[in-house]
C-alpha cells in the first residue's frame, strides 16, 4: 500500500501546479464516495495541497518554477523543465519562459508576455513563441482503412510565433482569436530514447504524400476564431456543466499548393448523479479540412484520431484525413473520495469527403482515475477495439481539452 501512496504524493505534486491555475472559486464540499478512504491517500492529497500552496513554485509567483508536462500525445508520460516568471509594468503582465525535455526525448522551449486582466478583467491578449522538436510522432497513412502493419515515425520541427486574444462576455461565454506565423517545419527521422525498434521511417514508407515530395516544407501564415461557451465546473476534471465550441482557422502557404480553412464543432457534458457520487461525461467532437481541388493538407496538419483522449485504446494518431468524427461517454463512480473507477466507449472516423464520415472505429474499456477535487492526476485505462487490448497510463483526465489552451498552430495535428 505504501508504493502506490507514494506514487499518488508524486503525481499530485507534479500535477498540482497546472490544475491550480484554474479561476479560484468556492471550497468544494466534502467529495462522496462508497468506501471511507486509506488514510495514507487523503494524508497524500492534503501534503500535496499544503506544500504546493506556498514557496516560490506557487503559480503566479515570480520567480523560477518547475514545469511539467505541456507536451504532445506520444513525448511519453512525463515532461519535465526549468521555467521563469515575471510580473511587469505594475502586474499588468507577466512573461513567462520555460523548456522541456520528455520522456522520448520530445524537446520545447517557449517564451510569452502576457495581459491577462485588459478592458476590466474581460480581455486577455499576448504573445508567444515556441520552438518544438518532437522525436516518434506516428503515421499510417490516409483514410479509415490504414494498416496498423504500415505503422511509421517521423521527427517534427517547427517554430511558431502567435499574437492572441480573448474576450469574456460573461464567465461563460468567450471569443478569442490568434494569429500567427509558422517557419517551415523540418520533417526528419525519428530518433530519441524508447522508440520502437519495429517502426518504419514515414519519409520512405510514403513517399508519394504531397509533403513528402517537397525539398523544404512551407511556412505558414495562421489564424484562428473561436466561440466558447463553458460552464464547467473544473475543466482538468469535469462533474458537472458542459462545453459547446465553434471554430474557425485558415492556413496560408508561401506557397499555392497548401492553403486550406479548418472548420470545427464540438460540445460536451457532464451528469452528476448522488450528489456525484455518480458522473456520466458525454462528448461530440467533429473537424473539416476545406481547401480547393488543387490545394493539399500536409499530412502533419490532417486531422487526426487514436491516443489517449480520443479513440483511447489505438496508437497514438492512428487514423489521419481531411474530415474527423468522434463521440465518447464515460462513466464514473466514487470509489474512494480521491479515486474513481471508471467503463468508457469511444467511437469515429475519419474520411476524405464529408459524406463518407461515420462511426467506423468503435473502443470499449475501463480504468481508474486518481484525482483533486478540482484535476484528474492520474489514470490508467484497459481498452478493446479491433486491433486488440492496450493498457494506457495518463496524467490528465480524457475530457480536459487541453488542446483548447493552446494558441499555436497543430504541428502535428493533436486529437
Amino acid at each position: 500500500m505504501i508504493r502506490p501512496c507514494i506514487l499518488i504524493l508524486l503525481i499530485g505534486l507534479l500535477a498540482r501546479p497546472a490544475a491550480a491555475q484554474e479561476a479560484p472559486r468556492a471550497p468544494e464540499p466534502d467529495a462522496p464516495a462508497l468506501f471511507d478512504e486509506p488514510g495514507l491517500i487523503t494524508s497524500a492529497f492534503d501534503f500535496a495541497g499544503r506544500y504546493m500552496s506556498r514557496g516560490v513554485g506557487e503559480p503566479g509567483k515570480d520567480g523560477f518554477y518547475p514545469k511539467v508536462g505541456g507536451m504532445i500525445s506520444g513525448a511519453g508520460w512525463i515532461a519535465v523543465g526549468p521555467g521563469y516568471r515575471h510580473h511587469l509594468f505594475g502586474d499588468r503582465a507577466v512573461a513567462d519562459v520555460y523548456a522541456t525535455v520528455s520522456w522520448r526525448g520530445y524537446l520545447k522551449a517557449d517564451a510569452s508576455l502576457e495581459f491577462p486582466l485588459l478592458a476590466g478583467g474581460r480581455l486577455e491578449a499576448g504573445t508567444e513563441a515556441a520552438w518544438q522538436d518532437s522525436t516518434q510522432v506516428n503515421y499510417f497513412g490516409l483514410g479509415p482503412d490504414s494498416s496498423e502493419d504500415l505503422r511509421s515515425q517521423y521527427r517534427i520541427q517547427s517554430m511558431n510565433i502567435v499574437g492572441y486574444g480573448r474576450y469574456r462576455f460573461t464567465r461563460s461565454l468567450a471569443v478569442a482569436g490568434r494569429l500567427g506565423w509558422l517557419d517551415g517545419p523540418s520533417i526528419q527521422s525519428a530518433t530519441g530514447p524508447f522508440k520502437p525498434d519495429d517502426s518504419l521511417d514515414t519519409q520512405t514508407t510514403f513517399p508519394d504524400d504531397p509533403a513528402m515530395t517537397l525539398a523544404e516544407q512551407p511556412a505558414f501564415v495562421h489564424g484562428e476564431t473561436a466561440v466558447t461557451f463553458d460552464t464547467r465546473d473544473y475543466a482538468a476534471h469535469p462533474t458537472r456543466g458542459g462545453l459547446a465550441r465553434g471554430s474557425v482557422g485558415w492556413y496560408q502557404a508561401d506557397t499555392y499548393r497548401f492553403r486550406f480553412r479548418r472548420y470545427e464543432l464540438e460540445g460536451l457534458q457532464a451528469f452528476p448523479m448522488f450528489d456525484r457520487l455518480w458522473v456520466v461525461v458525454v462528448r461530440g467532437w467533429s473537424v473539416f479540412s476545406d481547401a480547393a481541388s488543387d490545394q493539399q493538407v500536409p499530412f502533419y496538419m490532417l486531422p487526426s484520431l487514436g491516443g489517449g483522449d480520443s479513440l483511447r485504446g489505438y496508437s497514438n494518431y492512428r487514423f489521419h484525413d481531411r474530415h474527423l468524427l468522434l463521440t465518447g461517454a464515460e462513466s464514473r463512480v466514487a470509489i474512494f473520495a480521491h479515486v474513481d473507477a471508471a467503463v468508457f466507449v469511444d467511437s469515429g472516423g475519419v474520411a476524405p469527403r464529408v459524406a463518407d464520415l461515420g462511426f467506423h472505429n468503435t473502443v470499449y474499456g475501463f480504468g481508474v482515475r486518481v484525482h483533486s477535487h478540482s484535476a484528474t492526476v492520474a489514470r490508467l485505462d484497459v481498452a478493446h477495439n479491433d486491433e486488440g487490448w492496450q493498457m494506457m497510463f495518463r496524467s490528465s483526465d480524457p475530457f480536459s481539452l487541453s488542446r483548447l489552451k493552446r494558441w499555436m498552430a497543430a504541428v502535428p495535428f493533436v486529437p
